[in-house]
């Protein structure tokens, strides 16, 4: 049996191919090995449905935000050899996994656009450039959790509009010192300030909100997109949550630099098994 994985760095999705070619769907956390231990990785699979199923995998594929370099890599590696102890183990980056789910062996860019960002360029066999994303505090741009930052900053800040922050203050109850305490004191931040795109999405028809979105985009462009060559003459195409809620307005900035977009998917998993069994 094969078991394919795509994880973020909030949630990892699973799907097990049995001989007669049924498929059936596991969920865990995110994997992310900068956000997370060798224990906790273990800790949360040995809590997992993932038990039932062991012993019989033979082999499983792994693509993980945060797996870009060896190092990573052999963590979680060697951490699922030893849940899997039957199976043989390839781990690989979350980039290759948006480009084998949108390409398969075509050319193209290929952007995440979820918790984080990242991007790429594809040659249909291998990722031929990377501009390096930086993650939350550096980089990120156009990710939840940009987004969210920025959002709650200006909340914070009192620069958005009365009515804007007193839906959000009734929605979601959270004082300035349990924001603080989210972001510098608390475990997976990141997932934290990406988690109100649910009330960003909800209100993007008001000016201000549609406006920290749109620049979020413009930045992804401009720090990302526009640096690989002949990016004009490439498709992009796109996976993750927030490519898929912001489908519209990525189109619209698309267009400011001259950028054709290809496919935007929401998660990438189905198309990895597609992949995988060609």
């Amino acid at each position: 049996m094969i078991l394919i994985a795509e994880s973020g760095s909030t949630k990892t999705d699973w799907r097990l191919v049995h001989p007669n070619g049924e498929i059936s769907s596991y969920s865990t956390i995110g994997f992310n090995p900068y956000y997370i231990s060798e224990t906790g990785v273990l800790e949360a699979l040995k809590n997992s449905e993932l038990t039932t199923i062991n012993t019989t995998v033979k082999q499983v594929f792994f693509y993980g935000a945060g797996c870009s370099t060896a190092e990573n890599c052999l963590m979680l590696s060697n951490t699922l050899e030893l849940f899997f102890n039957n199976a043989s183990i390839e781990v690989s980056n979350d980039m290759l996994a948006a480009a084998r789910a949108t390409c398969g062996t075509g050319k193209g860019m290929v952007a995440i656009l979820g918790t984080g960002s990242n991007s790429c360029l594809y040659d249909g066999n291998s990722i031929s450039e990377n501009v390096t994303s930086l993650g939350y505090l550096l980089g990120d741009y156009g990710s939840g959790a940009a987004i969210g930052k920025t959002f709650i900053s200006a909340y914070l800040e009192k620069e958005l509009p009365q009515e804007i922050s007193e839906a959000f203050t009734e929605a979601y109850q959270l004082s300035t010192s349990d924001i603080l305490n989210a972001v510098y004191k608390q475990a997976l931040p990141n997932r934290f300030l990406a988690g109100f795109n649910l009330f960003v999405a909800q209100h993007i028809n008001e000016p201000v909100i549609k406006q920290i979105v749109e620049n979020s985009l413009e930045a992804f462009f401009e720090k990302n997109i526009c640096k690989y060559s002949a990016y004009q003459q490439n498709k992009l195409h796109l996976v993750g949550s927030i490519s898929f809620v912001y489908e519209n307005i990525i189109i619209q900035t698309a267009k400011k630099y001259n950028v054709e977009i290809g496919e935007i998917i929401k998660a990438p998993i189905d198309a990895l098994v597609k992949y995988h069994l060609k």
